[in-house]
């Protein structure tokens, strides 16, 4: 396209030329060399550079549509991945949820089924879990031996009292 702009470009030029020398000795010849030769080289010209103009408006609506169609698709798989993303994301706290639940309404059942043994020191909570509710019974476990273990040592203290109250 520039090459043939710059082709109509010298014609319209040497046309112009020719105009101005013609001006000089015959104004009328310097019109008919402006009406044949000038005037259409430009028209040519002027039509090359809208027609590229044209193009180039077509070709720069075309990318923006092109780029518009790209942002659009890029913005629905962001969405359909944030979403995705939610829906594991709450999925995974429930679980986890539900998993705590779990382990503390087992604590709970033990607990109340040692509260209901009539003092049995000897039931002990099981330890299903390594989380901080496995922990805590494992604790709870613990606190149960020391007791027995308390309870032990004074009914065999109680025991001796007893027997040296006897020999008494």
């Amino acid at each position: 396209v520039i090459k043939e702009i710059g082709g109509k470009w010298k014609v319209t030029l040497a046309a112009r030329n020719r105009v101005q020398s013609a001006a000089g000795s015959s104004q009328s010849e310097a019109i008919k060399i402006l009406n044949d030769e000038e005037t259409p080289a430009w028209r040519n010209t002027r039509e090359i550079l809208i027609k590229s103009i044209d193009d180039l408006e077509q070709s720069a609506q075309a990318t923006k549509l092109g780029i518009a169609a790209r942002a659009q698709k890029a913005l629905i798989i962001s969405l359909i991945i944030g979403v995705i993303a939610l829906i594991l994301g709450c999925a995974a706290v429930i679980m986890v949820a539900e998993s705590i639940k779990k382990s503390l309404d087992s604590v709970s059942r033990s607990m109340d089924n040692l509260a209901s043994g009539n003092g049995d020191l000897t039931k002990r909570m099981q330890v299903s879990s390594n989380d901080e509710v496995g922990h805590m019974a494992k604790s709870f476990n613990r606190f149960m031996e020391q007791l027995q273990g308390i309870i032990r040592q004074i009914r065999a203290n109680g025991d001796e009292l007893s027997s040296a109250a006897t020999q008494l």
